[in-house]
């Protein structure tokens, strides 16, 4: 039996202004997770359109501006590598869809403590690695913030 081949998935951090993430609680029963999923090269053409559409079929959103890639993690057991954007432009009604059923923000210590994503199930994943990708992404939204003048403090789970 051959090795499966790699797949490649991406995901979208959406903030609220408020220093939460949006979260989804997945139609299949899975449980939680960020918005996101497949990339497939014929279908998508690049990452970001890719992207785009998997946050518009999981949300109802559209995204706006441009996505800023924020790192990638890998899960060698399953053979999965995820690319990882922060999206903090989007546009829309928040909605459940065919993929979803629920929505809510949270803040990343209560979606550390609290939530149980999808992905951390799965035995190969590098743990740690996607809350890395999180907080620095969260840093360099915060210093953009801060540099236009709309956000004047850092949490304390960024210090």
């Amino acid at each position: 039996m051959g090795l499966k081949e790699w797949s490649i998935g991406v995901f979208g951090v959406i903030t609220n202004g408020n220093g939460k993430v949006l979260v989804q609680r997945r139609e299949d029963g899975q449980g939680w997770d960020i918005p996101g999923g497949g990339f497939q090269k014929e279908r998508d053409g690049d990452l970001v359109s890719a992207l785009c559409r998997e946050v518009q079929e999981e949300t109802g959103l559209s995204v706006l501006g441009q996505p800023v890639f924020i790192g990638r993690y890998s899960d060698p057991a399953r053979r999965d590598t995820m690319f990882v954007y922060l999206l903090s432009e989007v546009s829309g009604l928040l909605t459940t869809t065919e993929e979803s059923v629920e929505h809510r923000f949270v803040d990343l210590e209560t979606l550390r403590k609290e939530i149980r994503l999808v992905w951390q199930e799965y035995p190969g994943h590098e743990r740690g690695r996607f809350w890395e990708i999180l907080r620095d992404g969260f840093r360099f939204l915060l210093s953009s913030e801060m540099e236009r003048g709309k956000n004047k403090g850092v949490p304390r789970w960024l210090e």
